[in-house]
């Protein structure tokens, strides 16, 4: 090999590794700080939310209705980590359980949160079932008991109205509190509330903010400061309600969309927090 040709392909070697490096460097810092992080990934028209706490232990909350939450996830954690503490299935829908196969199968799950033992609903909860017992996943009732405060509504059978039995749970830091809907419907929010007393910071909009899904006295009881719809682009459903956004930015609530914002950040030292612009 010339000089010439050897010169260049070090060239290219060195700046392989840099773009590498300056690609995973946020990674590293975001990852390795004592903050919390939470996700809202965009992944269409569905839900995924992963959460980095200060003692760096992984939450996903939902993954979405296709495979992009690897996608996401590699966006925002080191390629060297490959393993999520805890999963949180909200409800089997599968806009909010498809993309959790995939992952399944790529990462080591810590444990699983997942009340789903009636009749499966849908053949997507049929395979994610089966990948919970191929890939020998830990599902434990309290798998998030220790990092996070949760209602759940009792009873096995999801299959007549699974929103109804949508996991609510909230993660605390601090006077830092963040609340995750899944797609809980007015009823249940009412029967949730008594579970959640102290003002919250961010809401994740129930139902991908549907009319049935604005419950005005939660919100009053609560007082989030922002709320973060995830949602897909020009979706099928015609969501968001605009009754649902009036409702949340006449109460001064600030509102995020997935669809228009992308991928939304929120990180917060306990105290203080922010949206990454």
């Amino acid at each position: 090999m010339r000089k010439s040709q050897a010169k260049k392909l070090i060239i290219i070697f060195v700046f392989l590794i840099v773009t590498g490096l300056l690609y995973e460097f946020p990674k590293y810092i975001d990852y390795y700080d004592d903050l919390v992080h939470v996700y809202f990934f965009d992944v269409g028209q569905g839900d995924s939310i992963l959460i980095k706490t200060p003692d760096r232990k992984l939450i996903l909350t939902d993954g979405g209705n296709n495979n992009s939450v690897l996608y996401r996830i590699s966006e925002v954690l080191p390629f060297w980590i490959k393993r999520i503490d805890y999963v949180v299935v909200s409800h089997p829908h599968a806009d909010h359980i498809f993309g959790l196969i995939s992952l399944m199968e790529s990462y080591e799950i810590g444990c699983l949160k997942y009340g789903g033992t009636g009749d499966t609903i849908s053949k997507v909860e049929e395979e994610l079932r089966n990948t919970i017992s191929t890939e020998s996943i830990s599902v434990t009732d309290d798998c998030i008991g220790g990092v996070m405060k949760y209602y759940m509504p009792g009873g096995n059978d999801h299959t007549y109205n699974p929103n109804l039995k949508s996991l609510v749970s909230i993660y605390s830091y601090r006077d830092f509190d963040v609340l995750l809907t899944g797609d809980a419907e007015i009823p249940e929010q009412i029967k949730a509330l008594p579970s959640f007393s102290s003002d919250i910071e961010i809401i994740k909009v129930p139902h991908h903010g549907a009319k049935d899904s604005f419950y005005r006295p939660l919100l009053l009881a609560l007082k989030p400061e922002a709320a973060v719809i995830s949602v897909g682009e020009n979706n099928a459903y015609h969501l968001p309600s605009a009754s649902t956004i009036d409702g949340y930015e006449q109460l001064g609530i600030k509102v995020f969309r997935t669809d228009k914002d992308g991928s939304i950040e929120v990180i917060s030292d306990g105290y203080l927090w922010s949206i990454v612009e």
